[in-house]
């Protein structure tokens, strides 16, 4: 009897686990669709945001905005998303006002994932929005709020290509026009937002067919 009742207790639990696997499995599939289209309407409403765009309220309104003013252009090896004027939007060449291009790469605690754009028709940068961040609370993820945002608007693409880059410096000391003032006791994220961003500034300008020297795809 011990040697049947321990065979029982084996192949319960053999068939408990798989069972357990299999309810598993299927919330994940059932789950993944679900999460996939949040992580969507994540991204779009980021896209929207550093566009200088209205977000609406409900996933309906939120699909139909991004459908109509933005698109997603390739520029030799570089896709760039693009703001349009949507009356152009099936012209031959639509009106494109704002460029925008994701950055990404280690903070000082993690990765930190983002967005910037510029503005096309006054050469500046326009805005940059964060879709992931998590650095010191009080500290580092002082970059996520709207005051140190802020701070990159309105600066020249020119100088800060010719400055070879934005510079994070010394809060109170941004003096050149590629500078603005780092996040307080926050430098090593502040250093690592200076290097994300100015490579995803230079994917741009180092690019021929962003620069009208080449086609786009």
């Amino acid at each position: 009897m011990r040697t049947s009742g321990s065979l029982y207790t084996i192949c319960f639990a053999t068939l408990l686990a798989a069972l357990c696997g299999l309810l598993t499995g299927g919330a994940k599939k059932y789950l993944k669709p679900h999460q996939d289209r949040h992580m969507d309407a994540v991204k779009a409403k980021a896209m929207l945001e550093v566009m200088g765009l209205k977000i609406p309220a409900n996933s309906g309104e939120l699909a139909e905005t991004y459908n109509r003013h933005i698109m997603v252009t390739r520029y030799g090896d570089l896709d760039i998303y693009e703001r349009i004027v949507p009356e152009t939007r099936w012209a031959r060449r639509p009106q494109v006002v704002a460029w925008a291009v994701p950055f990404a790469g280690q903070g000082y605690i993690n990765r930190i994932e983002g967005l910037i754009s510029f503005d096309l028709q006054k050469q500046t940068i326009k805005d940059i929005v964060f879709t992931s961040i998590s650095e010191t609370p009080g500290l580092g993820m002082k970059a996520n709020l709207p005051e140190f945002r802020a701070r990159f608007r309105g600066i020249s693409i020119d100088a800060i290509y010719k400055a070879d880059g934005v510079k994070l410096v010394k809060p109170g000391t941004a003096r050149q026009p590629n500078e603005i003032d780092a996040i307080a006791g926050a430098s090593m994220t502040s250093k690592s937002l200076e290097r994300m961003i100015n490579e995803a500034f230079m994917r741009i300008m180092n690019n021929p067919a962003c620069r009208g020297e080449g086609g786009n795809d």
